[in-house]
């Protein structure tokens, strides 16, 4: 537990790891400052499944009941159940625009456009069979087709869409059952195929994102399912259902597998979402041992959790009731309004509530109150972006920043959550 302290410090006084338990339907949370649990906040819906922090909100699919539960995360409240009117089985979710969510729906084939400000559908796109992993980056989109049917899997596809007008761009030839997809700080795309639970195993495709051209295939085996990125390692979930629990580890700067389906980091049972730390350690869910686990790189178990019946996806929220380092800048902007995604793993869009009358620089701050960086807003633009990951990929670590504009005439910076 020491050890926990130690990462969470003063920048991660005010994080918050929340995790769906899909067997009992509900939502637990773990205070990470000083490793308090409530096994059971709030009730979810029937088939809850997938969760993402977006603001003051978060966000679960409820796949056998067809809505998107949205969650205030601050008081851990109900504020509404979405119906996914015109899609079935809803899976994944990202974060389109500032008002959008895209939804994966595995039965109906299909992406809906979900409006946060109103409820309502705004789009509907067909992407092809059993879509399940989705991701918004950059200015694209990638929907992760499994092509399962009664025959079984068909050879997976990332479907590339232009992330404003949804064009289909083009799309890449992934392996077996393609369930999930992220983007590591080398702005490379990792695709994990899970593979058929058979005779085909798993393995996670790379790819250049400007290029799309392959950068080798990580040949894990087993049945990984997600993948999340820290300290220079990918960890990616396998499940393990009888005996102990599984998380494969790869080398981000060679894609050398550490431990794979012969020699995997054992867990609680049924490992089946990871989310890592800027120092390689991570917090892994256990499905059928009722906990979360905190290790360490190498698999070493620093802490464990007890959680309520069947803990599968997480995610990591900070506070927005958090009051700023003491040693930022007052000089500070009413007019920065907006941070978005927040929390953040590649880039994230600040947004001015008027166009700058001049040229004038966004500042960012950690959470020290040490200048790290000068964003420049160019006269008339109402926006910047800010993406850490750029550049050198070791500058910038996990945790909270400030950003404030100098343009503005007083008021308080934005709190920013950097997520590897």
């Amino acid at each position: 537990m020491l050890m926990l302290l130690l990462l969470a410090g003063r920048c991660w006084a005010d994080t918050r790891l929340f995790v769906v338990q899909y067997n009992d339907e509900s939502l637990g949370r773990i205070d990470l400052a000083g490793g308090a649990v409530n096994a059971h906040v709030l009730d979810l819906g029937y088939g809850c499944n997938e969760i993402i922090a977006l603001g003051s909100r978060l966000y679960v699919t409820n796949s056998l009941i067809n809505t998107v539960q949205e969650i205030d995360a601050e008081n851990q409240i109900t504020l509404r159940d979405i119906p996914m009117t015109g899609g079935v089985n809803p899976y994944s979710l990202t974060a389109l625009n500032d008002d959008t969510l895209a939804v994966t729906n595995f039965v109906t084939n299909n992406v809906l456009l979900l409006r946060i400000s109103d409820g309502q559908i705004a789009g509907n796109v067909s992407v092809g069979l059993a879509p399940e992993g989705i991701l918004a980056h950059g200015d694209r989109l990638y929907v992760c087709l499994t092509r399962y049917s009664a025959q079984g899997y068909g050879p997976g596809r990332v479907m590339i869409y232009d992330r404003s007008t949804l064009t289909l761009l083009d799309s890449l030839q992934v392996g077996v059952n393609p369930q999930f997809a992220a983007v590591d700080d080398r702005d490379r795309l990792h695709v994990v195929c899970t593979g058929n639970y058979m005779d085909v195993p798993g393995e996670i495709h790379v790819f250049h994102l400007t290029t799309r051209e392959s950068v080798g295939v990580v040949s894990v085996g087993g049945a990984p399912s997600v993948v999340s990125f820290g300290g220079g390692w990918a960890f990616a979930a396998a499940g393990g259902w009888a005996g102990t629990g599984q998380v494969f580890r790869y080398r981000l700067n060679d894609l050398a597998v550490l431990n794979g389906a012969t020699n995997p980091i054992q867990t609680g049972v049924g490992a089946t979402d990871v989310v890592a730390m800027p120092d390689g350690s991570f917090f892994v869910s256990c499905a059928l041992a009722d906990a979360v686990e905190y290790r360490s790189a190498d698999g070493t178990l620093l802490a464990s959790y007890p959680m309520g019946a069947g803990p599968g996806c997480m995610a990591l929220y900070e506070s927005a009731s958090a009051t700023p380092p003491g040693r930022v800048s007052p000089v500070q902007s009413a007019t920065l309004a907006e941070a978005f995604p927040n929390p953040f793993n590649s880039a994230v869009r600040l947004r001015l509530s008027a166009p700058a009358l001049r040229p004038s620089n966004i500042t960012i701050y950690n959470c020290i109150g040490q200048m790290v960086e000068t964003l420049g807003v160019p006269a008339g633009s109402a926006e910047a972006w800010w993406n850490p990951a750029a550049g050198d990929a070791n500058r910038f670590s996990t945790g909270a920043y400030f950003a404030i504009w100098d343009g503005g005439g007083g008021g308080m910076p934005l709190r920013l959550l950097y997520v590897k």
